[in-house]
């Protein structure tokens, strides 16, 4: 009887602590900004993979060209089966990976060591590539417990940036403050003699300072 009594116990702990892991989620936010309008003219068509990676992959990617990585016939973005998130112009608003959703589950039934967000920027160091502003890689414990909090990171005209919930919504387009108020810019503009056409550019704070 104690023997069934004890067996029973350990089942429900088993239980139990399954639970506790599977129920520990944690959703991952991707947020264009406006500073990529300001930098490139418009909002530029970007797709952002999210994806698992072993230890082995990690070693790989880490030097793995990005713009190789979103060519049509990128073996690694094959071999990875990523999650994709697409903006544009037309499509500004914040995308989420949720914990729990099935492409959570996708992503980490293959207990991954890292977790990879990479964003096809029109942008490349080629003098870095191991330090490419567009891959974000997160280590994980073999718990993942070391995730006790949601990511947001937002796309910033050269990559990806790990930041806050606050200023991921502050930076966003779809922000109100961004929508309903004005922006003011001290400009200083030149033109030649006898030609309609201005040369203007914003003013540092230096040049701000002196012109008062």
């Amino acid at each position: 009887m104690l023997k069934k009594i004890f067996l029973l116990t350990l089942s429900v702990l088993a239980a139990s602590m399954l639970g506790a892991c599977s129920s520990h989620k944690f959703d991952v936010s991707v947020t264009p900004t406006r500073e990529l309008s300001k930098t490139y003219g418009f909002y530029p068509t970007i797709e952002v993979d999210i994806a698992g990676l072993s230890d082995t992959d990690a070693i790989n990617f880490t030097s793995y060209p990005v713009d190789k990585y979103f060519l049509d016939s990128s073996t690694m973005r094959a071999y990875l089966e990523p999650i994709t998130f697409k903006f544009s112009q037309d499509d500004l608003d914040a995308k989420v990976l949720e914990g729990g959703s099935d492409d959570f589950a996708k992503i980490f039934d293959k207990e991954p060591a890292y977790l990879v967000v990479i964003a096809n920027l029109p942008y490349a160091d080629k003098e870095q590539q191991k330090l490419d502003p567009r891959k974000f890689i997160l280590k994980l414990d073999d718990s993942m417990f070391s995730v006790d909090h949601d990511i947001y990171l937002k796309i910033g005209p050269t990559g990806l940036i790990k930041t806050t919930k606050d200023d991921a919504f502050k930076s966003s387009p779809k922000a109100e403050e961004s929508i309903n108020q004005p922006i003011i810019k001290n400009l200083k503009c030149e033109g030649k003699e006898g030609s309609k056409d201005l040369n203007c550019r914003e003013l540092y704070d230096n040049e701000k300072k002196a012109k008062k």
